[in-house]
Formats: C-alpha cells, structure tokens, sequence
C-alpha cells in the first residue's frame, strides 16, 4: 500500500507554523468534526485569542449530506476565521463546511491543512501523494 506517515514532529511543526503566522490576532477556528478535530482543538488551547467551532459533514456513509453545527463559538468582529483540517483531497468536504460557514455567518475562511494531495493552492505544510496518510493521533 502506498501509505505515509505523518510524525508527531511534524504534527508540531504544523501547528507552531500556524500559530506563528496568526499571531496577536483574534481567530474563529472552524473544522469538519473527523480529522481536523485534533489539530483545531490544539490550535485552540494555544493561541492567545481564539474560539473553536466543530462541524459535522460526511458522505462516506451515505449519510445526510447537510453541514451539522455541532458546537458555535463563531464571535463577530474576529480578525480571522479559520478552517483547519488535516487533510485536502478532493476538496468536496472542505467546500461544503465553507459554505455553511459563509451562508451563516456571511464571511469567507482562510484555510490551513496539515496535508495536501492536490494542486489546489491552499495553504498547507506537506504536499504528499501517497494514497493512504496516517496523523499522529491514529497510530496510538
């Protein structure tokens, strides 16, 4: 199998860049409820001002596809809102929460991933291939 690992030292790389470059700004953190939800609850422990507003959008299962506000912390007025997650693939899930976001709230995301598996321009810090990436937080 065409698999790669992310390391925890890496995963720390990730989120020190991430709160490096939010620095001295007030940030809503905003995630889909699966993989994202470890690097977004970490961003939100540690910066200096930050909410953390979780999501919930699946369609693997054959599930109801509609964006579920699991938790709203969302505050007005923020410099930034920010969706985090730990990967980008296909793009589908993140476009989808984005847009619950914007109908919401009026407002568009920056976006930060831990990995990227496509040429979309979207920030991230590892751009991987590999069919089958495994996070810190799966291997334990």
């Amino acid at each position: 199998m065409n698999k790669k690992v992310i390391t925890i030292e890496q995963y720390i790389d990730c989120v020190k860049t991430i709160k490096q470059k939010y620095k001295g700004l007030k940030v809503n953190i905003i995630t889909n409820w699966r993989g994202g939800a470890p690097l977004a609850i970490h961003l939100n422990n540690i910066m200096e001002d930050s909410t953390l507003t979780l999501l919930k959008y699946q369609t693997y299962d054959k599930s109801d596809a509609a964006v579920e506000f699991l938790t709203d912390d969302w505050e007005e007025g923020y410099d930034v809102t920010l969706f985090v997650d730990d990967i980008y693939d296909t793009g589908k899930s993140s476009y989808q929460c984005q847009l619950a976001v914007k109908q919401r709230y009026g407002i568009d995301c920056e976006e930060y991933y831990i990995v990227s598996k496509d040429v979309t321009p979207v920030s991230f810090i590892y751009d991987m291939t590999e069919r089958w990436i495994v996070f810190p937080w799966e291997t334990i």
